[in-house]
């Protein structure tokens, strides 16, 4: 057999989970779910089979933070013992839902809302930008702004910036042909492979996406060593994003390169947990199809 490749997925977060360290900030990157087919409209929601990749993975999330902050639990076949479960759990958390500023990932926000609340989790306990209830005041789901319905997230989870105006961009990358000529399987990676300068002005390059990748995960890192240190509650962000900045964060953190990465499906995502000061995060995919898909890479023998 020759030799493994050496595809970092989640060696320090197994390590963690052995000490049963809690991490003062975990962070959930989630991409959107299914959306409808014409993704020239900035405006797109999600389809029915989108809301269900959003339950079914939402869901699973659900089920880890129940895992780690109840760990005495088993009942999860059990709806009522499982729903008991979640609202200790996330009494002993601090919980946010963010969006990238699109209707898709609103709508997802606002699907992720109610299944928590569903689950017994009070609504006041629930962070939500500012603009996702203007969203859902927008769509009916709600009649007015709740007075506590603030602050704003900032959106740095954005995808490729300007590329909802390059028409003719997208186009080309979605082609095959075009696909096939530069070793791509996909937009997201025809998009990555793409040299600089031929990536249309206005359209964020993968290096810009990159370097505004690392900027921020930094900035994240020091807030969670130095703000949130000791806090009584730990602090969850499930930050609903897409393909492009989950797809490039996934090869990043996992050490994978970014073809064999391919995008990353909807609804599934990263997962990211920082600790202390001086202590690096980790990170470990999530959603059944992305799991399988690192644990193939891990397998894979070199050429």
């Amino acid at each position: 057999m020759g030799e493994m490749h050496n595809f970092e997925i989640s060696s320090q977060f197994e390590h963690r989970e052995g000490e049963k360290e809690r991490p003062n900030l975990t962070v959930y990157l989630m991409r959107h779910g299914e959306t409808e087919t014409d993704k020239s409209k900035p405006n797109r929601g999600l389809t029915e089979h989108g809301q269900e990749q959003v339950r079914e993975n939402f869901n699973g999330i659900i089920d880890q933070l129940i895992q780690e902050e109840v760990p005495e639990f088993r009942d999860f076949d059990d709806p009522e013992k499982r729903k008991a479960a979640a609202v200790q759990a996330f009494s002993k958390v601090e919980m946010h839902l963010a969006e990238s500023g699109t209707d898709r990932t609103q709508e997802q926000v606002w699907l992720e809302r109610g299944i928590l609340i569903d689950m017994g989790v009070p609504p006041e306990d629930l962070h939500l930008p500012k603009s996702t209830y203007e969203w859902a005041v927008k769509n009916g789901k709600i009649e007015a702004m709740p007075e506590d319905g603030g602050p704003g997230v900032k959106r740095r989870l954005a995808g490729v910036g300007g590329m909802d105006s390059a028409k003719e961009f997208r186009k080309k990358i979605s082609n095959p042909e075009y696909q096939a000529q530069i070793g791509a399987t996909d937009e997201i990676i025809a998009w990555a492979k793409t040299p600089d300068d031929e990536i249309p002005e206005g359209v964020e390059t993968r290096n810009q996406m990159e370097a505004r990748l690392q900027s921020d995960l930094g900035k994240v890192e020091h807030v969670a060593s130095k703000r949130l240190n000791g806090r009584p509650k730990r602090t969850v962000y499930v930050a609903n994003s897409h393909a492009s900045i989950l797809t490039l964060a996934a090869s990043s953190e996992l050490n994978a390169p970014i073809e064999q990465v391919g995008e990353i499906e909807n609804g599934e995502g990263l997962r990211l947990d920082f600790y202390g000061e001086g202590k690096a995060h980790t990170a470990q995919p999530f959603g059944k199809n992305t799991e399988a898909k690192f644990q193939r890479l891990r397998e894979q023998p070199s050429a």
